[in-house]
């Protein structure tokens, strides 16, 4: 056990690491909040660096807040989320102003003709549904015979496909979520993995949600039949807007996954 005097510089620098720890989530929470108000998105439109005074009257916001806006944009800026340069506006008057700008990272949630958006993404990951189990970490671990269950069960009383089928709201974010992921990784495989799908005249995208990677994939390999198998919730209601080499298959992946020459499944690290 290490311990620290009192009067310790050491004590004050894990104070710091602590505290660091403890408010870490406010950069997930202010970069959702940023998407949220459509930040990204308005910075893009805009086509150079952009204000806080024309940020603030095209979200928009009361005036009263803009400083609280400010706050958040500065630690956007502090996280590496935004970049903050300096201008000078020209008047009676000199005057300088912060403008802000997107980062790599930040760019990667605008919305775009390539649909490389991963805003749902984000938004999935910090849904309340999916946060709150958190809360029953030390509660899932004292208790006895857990093994089955998880903090998600422990928290909703029942797990996460059946929650994603009893709440639309979440399942139509979670389907979004995926949906853009998909598009996002499917980029890089069909051009940097192409050789894997060479001679392949079927596959089934196990998991494969409303499709996105399907029809990735079935517009780079137009010879390869894809059929998508995923739960019923999730197949049911969706657009009869196929396209051709593509179709959906109902099921449950530990029952049943339809025959085809390669089956497609996306793990998550």
């Amino acid at each position: 056990m290490v311990l620290v005097d009192a009067g310790s510089d050491e004590r004050l620098d894990a104070q710091a690491q602590l505290w660091n720890h403890l408010l870490s989530y406010i950069k997930s929470m202010s970069l959702k909040c940023a998407v949220e108000l459509g930040i990204p998105g308005i910075i893009h439109n805009h086509g150079k660096p952009i204000s806080l005074s024309h940020l603030a009257s095209a979200i928009p916001i009361p005036a009263a807040k803009t400083d609280h806006l400010h706050r958040l944009l500065r630690l956007l800026v502090h996280t590496g989320m935004l970049s903050v340069s300096v201008e000078k506006q020209k008047g009676e008057t000199e005057k300088v102003e912060e403008t802000y700008s997107l980062t790599p990272a930040t760019s990667l949630l605008v919305e775009d003709k390539n649909n490389d958006c991963l805003s749902p993404f984000l938004l999935i990951l910090m849904h309340p549904s999916v946060m709150n189990p958190s809360q029953f970490l030390s509660r899932w671990l004292m208790k006895d015979g857990a093994s089955s269950t998880t903090p998600f069960e422990l928290c909703h009383s029942h797990n996460f496909w059946e929650h994603a089928n009893r709440g639309p709201e979440f399942n139509l974010c979670f389907n979004e979520a995926m949906a853009s992921d998909g598009r996002f990784l499917m980029t890089t495989v069909v051009t940097k993995c192409a050789h894997v799908f060479d001679g392949l005249k079927s596959l089934v995208d196990v998991g494969g949600g409303t499709g996105a990677a399907a029809r990735a994939l079935a517009g780079a390999f137009p010879n390869t039949r894809v059929t998508v198998l995923d739960l019923p919730h999730v197949v049911a209601g969706l657009p009869d807007d196929s396209p051709a080499g593509v179709n959906f298959k109902d099921g449950d992946m530990f029952q049943w996954i339809p025959p085809a020459d390669a089956v497609f499944l996306k793990v998550d690290p």
